[in-house]
């Protein structure tokens, strides 16, 4: 686990270098002297969950073994990776990317470590990815954690890079290609015939989706798959818009707010444990018959609402993410307030008596 990845500073990129454009055959070989601002005419960010078979896209669309890719945790893509090839006249960078799961750690580190690998991605490529191409798997029901990993794909690239950048990949074509000899379908109609968060997540992207077979020795077939894959490359090519640093730059309040929301876990044991101590001084302040003594002890616990407040809208950092919790200690503040507001009633009566 590399849970503390380091990636180069802004205008470092150069200094840690992991590419070479030295050609064997019509492939371009990985080696020491370059860098993720080599130029490419398509440049490409795979992302997606663990499992989903991105790096072996990557394979694939390299059509040799570049990218790790094997059932062990211990291979999991831990940092950016990247390697070119060369098909029909066009230099292709294919970078591969961490996911925003990662098994080995916690939700919070997990978070921080892919923000912090998206970040390194866009500025060590100022140009900017012609295209994301998220991955997903044929033949795999789409759960609600990979709802999850869409929401926090959004939350990272901004709302709408989906519909803007996104290609939808999806693996396993085997699998298909056994699946459809009973159905009979086109891969078209099968799409067209999903319901459901997939089927939006279809029309999201805009119909931007193809079928690959990462395993496929047919060299047709690979050559049929990538065709495609670049056919609809160039469609969002010829919009003119890329995904740059700027882009990325757009949505850091959305990134801050993921932040956030990845520490409530950790964040909810404090405040339980803090609110629970106050209940139960408040209870014990109940039965205080002197209204003098109660007074007092309502201000101490008082002020220690007011300091688990400011701690709570401190972590929260105006995302809104912690709004829950805020609100509660609001209404703790004001049943305190209250009980004080009684006692200083109950000491005037007493004191014109």
């Amino acid at each position: 686990m590399d849970e503390s990845a380091t990636y180069p500073q802004k205008g470092e990129e150069n200094k840690s270098s992991t590419t070479d454009l030295s050609t064997k055959g019509n492939i371009l070989t990985n080696n020491q002297d370059a860098s993720l601002t080599d130029m490419a005419d398509i440049d490409l960010l795979m992302i997606g969950k663990t499992g989903n078979g991105k790096s072996a896209l990557g394979n694939a669309i390299l059509r040799r073994r570049a990218f790790n890719c094997t059932c062990s945790n211990s291979t999991i893509t831990k940092k950016i990776a990247f390697e070119f090839c060369e098909f029909n006249g066009l230099v292709i960078k294919v970078v591969d990317s961490p996911p925003p799961y990662d098994v080995g750690m916690d939700y919070k580190r997990a978070t921080k470590h892919f923000i912090k690998a998206m970040q390194y991605a866009l500025t060590a490529n100022p140009r900017g990815y012609h295209a994301f191409l998220l991955v997903i798997k044929f033949g795999q029901r789409f759960t609600a954690d990979d709802q999850d990993t869409i929401a926090v794909l959004k939350k990272t690239f901004g709302e709408s890079f989906v519909k803007n950048y996104c290609i939808l990949v999806m693996t396993n074509g085997d699998l298909y290609e056994i699946d459809s000899e009973e159905t009979g379908l086109t891969f078209q109609e099968w799409c067209a015939m999903q319901i459901g968060f997939l089927s939006e997540l279809f029309n999201e992207c805009d119909g931007r989706i193809v079928l690959f077979n990462n395993n496929s020795k047919d060299e047709f077939k690979q050559i049929d798959q990538l065709t495609k894959l670049i056919e609809i490359v160039n469609n969002l090519i010829s919009r003119g818009n890329r995904y740059k640093d700027a882009n990325f730059s757009q949505a850091q309040c959305s990134r801050e707010k993921l932040m956030v929301q990845a520490k409530i876990p950790f964040l909810k044991e404090t405040f339980l444990k803090e609110t629970c101590l106050i209940s139960n001084a408040l209870h014990n302040i109940d039965c205080t018959v002197d209204h003098n003594a109660k007074m007092d002890k309502l201000n101490e616990i008082l002020n220690k609402v007011k300091l688990l407040f400011n701690k709570i809208s401190e972590e929260d950092k105006g995302t809104g993410a912690l709004h829950e919790m805020i609100n509660d200690i609001r209404e703790m503040n004001n049943l305190i307030q209250d009980k004080i507001k009684h006692s200083q009633g109950v000491l005037e009566k007493e004191h014109k008596n």
